[in-house]
């Protein structure tokens, strides 16, 4: 089983090649089902590396989405809009 992260996240090192809007700081949730986990990449793609995970329901602040629909994170990483929702499920 996959241990809980702690500490803090290392900073994103990749160019940024793609567009986004910011928007206000938002809450969203993960979309997934029980067991199941959305994963935090360094870019707005399933190409760029897996930082983390979240698990059902785990709020994620967003600050900017690109034009494909992924949403940057407060951290600066990316999660797929796919996944996410406005409200816990």
């Amino acid at each position: 089983s996959l241990s809980a992260f702690s500490g803090p996240l290392p900073s994103s090192d990749i160019a940024v090649t793609w567009t986004e809007t910011q928007i206000d700081q938002t809450v969203r949730y993960a979309a997934v089902t029980a067991g199941e986990f959305l994963r935090v990449r360094k870019g707005p793609g399933t190409e760029y590396d897996i930082v983390g995970t979240m698990t059902r329901n785990q709020e994620v602040v967003v600050i900017a989405v690109t034009s494909d629909g992924w949403y940057k994170t407060l951290d600066g990483f990316y999660v797929s809009g796919s996944y996410l929702t406005e409200t816990p499920s």
